[in-house]
């Protein structure tokens, strides 16, 4: 395994910290596992969580976005320990403060792009019409693609259907964001213009975003990398 090597420091302005955080979980037949994971996120920044298949790295993303409880260490979001919380009240958190992004980004299919995004304002976060209205429209127009509002989901290509779950994803203007495997959908040039999406959403919403990637895709400059394998972290480094 290689040498831990660790250049980031953060400070105290995290969004979520986990401290030396484990679990182990089977799914559809696939066991993965995460072994003493320590790392925070800050706001506005990219974070890529980047491995192999199997190397924990998609583990660590649903415990960062509260979707897994881990099985030792601890979780602290804004400051509050998330132990602390009633599962009702992780619920609330998780639909207020976290912004998921799956690949694929499970539409609603039979809907346009603007309905997948005003859905979640009007059935979650109970909007009054004129700022859902509002807000949609903002986030259509960071995606690029106000000029296909009223196009139904089906017609979309993959990459812009990915759009689309960013957009959603961002409704809630949640501090965390997580994008798990953009590289199964995107390659070559669409990849890359989609990661300049995400560095831009950043920048724009204040927000932190984790994102899983495969071990063979390239960094840009100033993002911050996170290698992973065989459930820890060995390498923390901002480019």
């Amino acid at each position: 395994m290689p040498a831990f090597h660790r250049v980031v420091s953060l400070g105290t302005n995290s969004v979520i910290e986990l401290r030396h955080v484990s679990c182990a979980r089977t799914e559809t037949g696939i066991s993965s596992s995460v072994h003493d994971v320590s790392v925070e996120l800050r706001p506005s920044t990219v974070t890529l969580f980047a491995g192999d298949r199997g190397c924990g790295k998609n583990l660590i993303l649903r415990i960062l976005g509260l979707l897994e409880v881990p099985d030792v260490g601890e979780v602290i979001f804004e400051g509050s320990p998330v132990s602390g919380m009633t599962p009702e009240e992780v619920l609330d958190l998780r639909a207020a403060a976290c912004g998921y992004l799956f690949a694929p980004p499970f539409l609603l299919p039979g809907f346009t792009v603007l309905e997948n995004i005003a859905m979640p304002l009007f059935k979650v976060l109970e909007m009054r019409p004129i700022d859902a209205q509002e807000r949609t429209e903002k986030l259509l127009d960071f995606v690029g693609l106000s000029p296909f509002s009223t196009v139904k989901i089906e017609r979309l290509s993959p990459g812009l259907q990915l759009r689309v779950g960013l957009a959603r994803a961002l409704g809630s203007m949640p501090p965390l964001v997580i994008v798990e495997e953009p590289d199964r959908i995107l390659h070559g040039a669409e990849l890359n213009s989609f990661r300049k999406l995400l560095a831009g959403a950043a920048s724009e919403f204040g927000c932190a975003i984790a994102v899983s990637i495969g071990a063979e895709i390239p960094s840009f400059h100033g993002e911050r990398r996170i290698e992973c394998a065989g459930g820890r972290i060995v390498c923390d480094v901002m480019l």
